[in-house]
């Protein structure tokens, strides 16, 4: 490692930290609370059996066009920046999402 990190060519960056929420390293049950424009949407972390991955559930919206039940694929999420689920299950449906404004809050508990 010290032979590694000692060369001229060392053009990575390991361990480091940034201001974004990792779905995958929350708990279970976790609510994560965002706000975007005039929106407010509580989700639940969830895993998701068919494919052994935590996902967000949405649990309450506000003024948003998600609805409680639906479920997003989201690999993070940060203040400042969309909203974007590679995937979203409403029942038998699903798609692409993402959110035209920024997130300007998460809380989580």
């Amino acid at each position: 490692w010290e032979e590694y990190t000692g060369t001229k060519n060392l053009d990575s960056i390991w361990d480091f930290e940034d201001d974004a929420v990792y779905i995958h390293n929350l708990p279970e049950g976790t609510s994560v609370t965002i706000r975007y424009l005039d929106r407010i949407v509580e989700f639940e972390v969830r895993l998701y059996e068919e494919l052994n991955r935590k996902v967000l559930e949405v649990v309450e919206a506000e003024n948003s066009s998600l609805r409680p039940g639906d479920i997003l694929y989201v690999y993070s999420i940060e203040k400042g920046k969309i909203l974007q689920a590679e995937s979203l299950i409403r029942g038998t449906h699903s798609g692409t999402y993402r959110t035209t404004g920024e997130i300007t809050s998460i809380d989580l508990a």
